[in-house]
């Protein structure tokens, strides 16, 4: 048999033929060596098709990358989700921590400056409250008043009563003196059975009828202590002095209206006179 000779597409068919390999080659040559004028054509579908099969060869490998590729995706979307949801669930663990510990700050905050017995506020706490209502009476030139507030006789209530029951009373005269007071007041707890009022925005007269008020109340008050003579009857006497822009000179006029409170027969309010005078007014 004649064969006719290979133009380049003729070559080029082989050659795709033989990559596609196996039969696909074979069948390829025989065409690509075959005469007619349709050879040409029918080589080139041959080779698109061989071509074809070899571009799937290629894909699979591909595919298979594909897959392992989306698997993989999947399995670290899931690693982040369990990651995301352990960092959402420790976030909530240490808010809930954060959360306690600024409770537990605002107790021992609040413990620092408070009378464990009396729940009123602590010397310390006052004495800082005291130096505040000064430098804003300076500066905004309002009167403050200050009271010091003792209970009458209360050494003898405890030695014959005993110091739960004088515990008691202490306690019993905090609330009640506290009932009347106004939002802006300060009381506390100065130290053993005395307390200290601050009353801001208040002159001498109207801190005056305040003490007052506080020493009729404890007088009314029934503080549910009963001794072998029965319920005995609890006083207060109050020291009340105006603010002369020294703390510690406001403190000794008090005190020492408190003093003459006390001289004067105990229960009552004694009042030291205007700034600049320093003489108490009795009872």
């Amino acid at each position: 048999m004649r064969l006719r000779p290979a133009s380049s597409v003729d070559t080029l068919v082989v050659r795709l033929g033989l990559a596609a390999g196996g039969a696909a080659a074979a069948a390829v040559l025989a065409v690509a060596t075959a005469p007619g004028p349709a050879t040409g054509l029918l080589a080139a579908a041959l080779a698109g098709a061989a071509a074809a099969a070899a571009a799937l060869r290629l894909l699979r490998p591909l595919r298979r990358a594909a897959r392992t590729l989306e698997s993989d995706l999947a399995e670290s979307r899931q690693a982040f989700e369990r990651q995301r949801y352990e960092l959402e669930a420790a976030g909530q663990r240490l808010q809930l921590q954060n959360d306690e510990l600024r409770r537990a700050n605002e107790v021992l905050s609040q413990l620092s400056v408070t009378d464990g017995l009396t729940r009123l506020h602590n010397h310390r706490h006052f004495q800082d409250q005291f130096a505040r209502e000064a430098k804003r009476a300076d500066r905004t030139g309002q009167p403050l008043a200050l009271a010091l507030v003792d209970i009458d006789d209360f050494k003898r209530l405890n030695d014959q009563l005993g110091h739960a029951a004088g515990d008691a009373v202490l306690r019993r005269v905090a609330d009640v003196m506290s009932a009347q007071l106004r939002d802006h007041d300060f009381l506390s707890r100065y130290g053993g059975e005395e307390f200290a009022l601050l009353a801001p925005q208040t002159d001498l007269a109207g801190a005056v009828a305040l003490a007052e008020k506080l020493r009729l109340e404890i007088s009314r008050a029934d503080l549910a202590v009963v001794g072998p003579a029965g319920r005995p009857t609890i006083t207060i006497s109050v020291g009340v002095a105006l603010y002369d822009g020294s703390p510690s000179s406001t403190f000794d006029a008090a005190d020492r209206a408190l003093y003459d409170a006390k001289a004067s027969g105990k229960d009552c309010v004694a009042a030291a006179g205007a700034p600049g005078h320093g003489r108490p007014r009795g009872c």
